[in-house]
């Protein structure tokens, strides 16, 4: 449904110029309706892993759902502290995340089942390999 060029998927309404998520796939009569947003959800939690913590953006996860088979994603997420950026490549077994002033990550990168450990991060650009 992401890259779907014709209804329903999301690729079509970004192709027809649409900036918003649409009440309905064909002949929508209003536009920014968050239901039929929930890619995005998916995308930022599961694909790249990324989770604000339980108290907020100020301690984040990282544990992207090694069960995803998509290849690569890099993603941005502004937080009050600042900009958390992210670039995750499976095939290359990499992860490039800039960890805000102020806040902290935990990170669970997606290795062989029951051998990844958290690794706690600082602010500033980590370059994780696994």
């Amino acid at each position: 449904m992401l890259s779907n060029p014709t209804a329903p998927g999301w690729r079509a309404w970004l192709e027809a110029g649409n900036s918003t998520f649409a009440e309905m796939w064909e002949q929508p009569r209003s536009h920014s309706h968050y239901f039929m947003g929930t890619p995005v959800t998916w995308l930022h939690e599961h694909v790249a892993g990324l989770r604000r913590g339980a108290e907020g953006w100020e301690e984040f996860v990282v544990a992207p759902d090694p069960d995803v088979p998509v290849g690569r994603i890099a993603m941005t997420r502004a937080t009050d502290a600042g900009e958390i950026a992210l670039d995750l490549d499976r095939e290359a077994r990499t992860l490039v995340l800039t960890v805000p002033g102020g806040t902290r990550a935990t990170v669970v990168l997606p290795q062989e089942p029951g051998t990844a450990a958290p690794q706690e991060l600082g602010p500033g650009e980590h370059l994780l390999r696994w």
